[in-house]
């Protein structure tokens, strides 16, 4: 028997194998063929009324009637369809039904409960489908906040049927779950507003402007903000009526009626229930759990919400309720437990912070301590819990064992009442004692317009008035910078940027290498890499203590990154690839682990027999380019001195200038240059090259130390942990790699600065999270100083197969797409460079 989970239209968890079976034994095909999309029913009457090339009629709302009773209408009682077909809507939405006739011609004052009904379940269709669903209503922005009117007022004077309520609660869930859409923001969150809180209960209402006292000033403003409204409609105030302040509530109760009276028909034995089980009502509940537990898991919405949600102690309810405890309410106990995690989520409502540990216990013990002073004053049988240690009481286990020997009527003395003071118009009295300012502003503002001939003394001759000098603004003086001369030899030479950036480029490599989170958007072919190369080439040169860390979602992607840094001026020496792809970098040189060791080996012998050609040309015994020690004494005892001695000899002798060519100490070891390092000609000429060949030694000296632990280190293990957690400036791997590794990279001591992250619209959430925990916190710090996220989250999103997690939990959004819906300021690159134009407006 086929089983599977509900039976909505629009139950992303069809495909999982459900705990009960439908009535049903075989399951209708979603699919749907072009031939039959070509000769249904609708599309003909598509082709009549709104195609373009059926030339469309006028607009007819007896058609949309037909269609919604005909293909879309729910059957109420027990016979029918119990769920809205999805070939239907596949139908529809292919033909453009709403964004060709039903919202072109929607009217707020005549649109029936067919045509608004009929748009909810095409958004729905929408989000189904994963299209852009809001994009048809910005050409009509101020008819969406009344099309959300008239949705709100949907169900007045009118039942709804199951499969109504849970498509009508599915478009909820699809709006706030669009936040990051203005028109959607502006609109859809004032139903979770402070407006909401005229559905609190008096005595939590109270507490909660206890708990937040700057909201008190808010809701006088709001109210006064609202009664004028109201009075400019000509109507009479009353907050508590209006959809925004009910909605919420009112869906609540809704939902408790059917948890309570529609999921089962009537009160049999357990044997019998199951057979009763109305499987539309408990889609229904398991949605509406669905709806509070976004509401509540994300802050715009939570702020005002939470009281409410556990005023009504929806999760209370929840769990007393028979659905909970049946064997076909699996689901919907989940859902309920994850509800209850998030509304005593540790975290202030208001500003986001996370509650310490100490504070999160501190507000339990207070609430606890609460009770334990109303239990003293108002139940003597409690007396022994008012006195006890909370630690021995404070347990659910051992608070519900205490309890249970009070009778229903002593539990009810333990509720707080208090009298509420109302004014003469009726609108409660807030604060219990008049307001009193205990310091005054040290500045006032006087609101005199003085004449513009008058000097400021003759508004009040009477003070002393002190005038402030204002500051003129600084000059921003360029100058010519002159490079140091790097060395006589041609591998001293830096290499060059080939790359002319434009302006918004600039501003986002400027961006980039400033503490804290970068983030760049560029469609393909604007320079995401070229940007991405040159801060890391920014990084390494100002910041050269720092490493950074570099994670990309391929191979591919990596080997391109890194081919393009090579190019740039940073040494191979500090450069590590991790991972298997390695093998395809286009280069001679082995960036792996051991790949980067015998490149150091190599090299410290190259370096080594300098210093003894060093050795030779100064008159000294050779073998001081036995070891790197050796080198290091060496360089201390005989070349840095020599060269602070030539320093002092030239203080004296700028006029003279051949005195750098004759008195350099290392001209013999520099004979070998391509050019004559002297002309003779000028002092600064010849000691800016003098400085550049000392350069060039000290460079020698610098890499030789480095070298040195490969010297002392045996271990070929030792080696490379110590290339990587040590040697390594920038290390570049894959999300996957990551993630495989943390353990390995926590265990040696892997410290990074600097996270840049290409491809990052293409990566799962938690392989973006996971490269931002591969050390270990300092002090109770973290030391990463810098998050560059690059990518397009236009492009194609991170692969997740299963499609229950892709669709339902929307396990395919990238943390970088997040951040875009959240609002994050990003840099959005918008010049092409590789693209024809006609191609580029595919996609820019």
């Amino acid at each position: 028997m086929t089983t599977v989970y509900g039976t909505g239209a629009y139950d992303f968890k069809r495909h999982r194998v459900a705990e009960y079976p439908l009535e049903s034994t075989t399951l209708p095909n979603s699919s749907i063929t072009l031939s039959e999309i070509q000769h249904d029913r609708l599309t003909k009457i598509a082709e009549e009324s709104w195609t373009r090339t059926g030339g469309g009629k006028p607009f007819d709302p007896e058609v949309v009637k037909e269609i919604y009773a005909a293909e879309l209408k729910v059957a109420g009682g027990g016979g029918g369809r119990k769920s809205v077909p999805l070939q239907r809507v596949m139908v529809l939405e292919v033909s453009q039904y709403l964004e060709n006739y039903l919202w072109p011609n929607f009217d707020p004052e005549a649109a029936s409960f067919e045509h608004v009904m009929s748009m909810i379940l095409m958004i729905n269709e929408k989000f189904r489908e994963n299209v852009a669903a809001w994009i048809c209503f910005h050409d009509r922005e101020d008819l969406f906040k009344k099309f959300l009117q008239k949705v709100l007022r949907l169900k007045e004077g009118r039942e709804l049927t199951i499969a109504e309520k849970t498509n009508y609660l599915v478009f909820m869930i699809n709006a706030f779950q669009s936040l990051e859409d203005g028109v959607v923001n502006e609109t859809v969150l004032s139903l979770a507003g402070l407006q909401s809180w005229h559905s609190l209960s008096y005595g939590r209402f109270q507490m909660e402007l206890c708990l937040q006292p700057d909201l008190i000033k808010k809701w006088k403003r709001s109210s006064k903000k609202w009664a004028a409204e109201a009075m400019s409609k000509g109507e009479q105030f009353d907050p508590s009526s209006s959809p925004e302040a009910n909605f919420v509530q009112g869906l609540i109760e809704e939902f408790v009626e059917v948890l309570d009276h529609g999921v089962f028909a009537e009160e049999v034995d357990d044997t019998a229930v199951s057979q009763l089980v109305d499987d539309s009502s408990v889609l229904y509940c398991e949605r509406f759990m669905e709806f509070l537990i976004d509401m509540l898991n994300q802050l715009p919405t939570r702020r005002y919400l939470r009281p409410l949600v556990a005023d009504i102690a929806v999760v209370a309810k929840c769990r007393l309720s028979f659905l909970y405890k049946h064997e076909k309410g699996k689901l919907f106990a989940q859902l309920v437990d994850l509800l209850q995690f998030y509304e005593k989520f540790e975290i202030k409502d208001h500003d986001g912070t996370q509650l310490t540990d100490d504070e999160a216990l501190q507000f339990h013990y207070d609430r606890f301590m609460a009770f334990q002073l109303r239990a003293f004053k108002k139940i003597p049988k409690l007396r022994d819990v008012s006195l006890a240690n909370i630690g021995s009481v404070h347990k659910s286990s051992d608070f519900r064992r205490r309890l249970s020997a009070l009778s229903l009527e002593d539990l009810r003395d333990v509720v707080c009442s208090k009298v509420s003071f109302v004014n003469a118009d009726g609108a409660e009295v807030l604060d219990p004692r008049p307001p009193f300012r205990i310091t005054l502003p040290k500045t006032l503002k006087g609101n005199a317009n003085a004449l513009s001939g008058n000097k400021i003394s003759e508004v009040d001759p009477a003070e002393n008035v002190d005038m402030v000098d204002v500051s003129p603004k600084e000059k921003l003086i360029v100058e010519a910078y002159t490079p140091p001369d790097p060395g006589p030899y041609p591998q001293d030479q830096p290499k060059q940027n080939s790359v002319k950036f434009t302006p918004t480029q600039v501003g986002a490599i400027i961006s980039g290498i400033q503490p804290g989170l970068t983030m760049v958007v560029g469609p393909p072919g604007t320079g995401k890499t070229d940007t991405a190369v040159h801060i890391l080439n920014v990084l390494y040169h100002n910041c050269p203590s720092q490493r950074t860390l570099i994670i990309t979602h391929s191979n591919q992607a990596l080997n391109d990154l890194f081919e393009k840094i090579m190019e740039r001026d940073v040494p191979a020496r500090y450069l590590l690839r991790l991972g298997q792809g390695e093998q395809e970098l286009a280069t001679d040189l082995d960036f792996s682990r051991q790949g980067r060791v015998n490149a150091m080996l190599v090299r410290r012998l190259e370096l080594l027999s300098e210093v003894e050609r060093l050795a030779r040309s100064l008159q000294l015994p050779e073998d001081v380019g036995y070891t790197c020690e050796t080198a290091g004494y060496f360089w201390l005892l005989h070349v840095y001195s020599r060269w602070e001695l030539f320093l002092a000899a030239c203080a004296g002798n700028e006029n003279n200038p051949s005195f750098v060519q004759d008195r350099f100490p290392f001209k013999e070891f520099f004979s070998d240059a391509p050019k004559p390092v002297f002309s003779g000609e000028s002092f600064e000429k010849d000691m800016r090259a003098a400085k550049g060949c000392f350069t060039h030694l000290k460079t020698v000296f610098q890499e030789l130390e480095e070298c040195r632990a490969f010297e002392l280190l045996k271990s070929t293990a030792d080696r490379a942990n110590y290339l990587m957690t040590k040697q390594a400036k920038i290390v570049a791997m894959t999300c996957t790699h990551a993630a495989l590794k943390r353990r390995d990279f926590l265990k040696l001591g892997f410290k990074y600065d600097n996270l840049l992250m290409e491809e990052s619209a293409q990566i799962l959430e938690i392989e973006t999270f996971i490269p931002m925990l591969l050390q270990r916190q300092e002090d109770g710090h973290s030391r990463l100083k810098r998050s560059i996220l690059i990518g397009d989250h236009h492009q194609l999103p991170p692969v997740v197969k299963n499609m229950a997690f892709q669709k339902y939990s929307h396990m395919d959004q990238s943390l970088f797409t997040r951040f875009v819906r959240l609002g994050i300021p990003y840099i959005e690159l918008n010049a092409q460079g590789r693209a024809r134009p006609s191609l580029a407006k595919l996609y820019n």
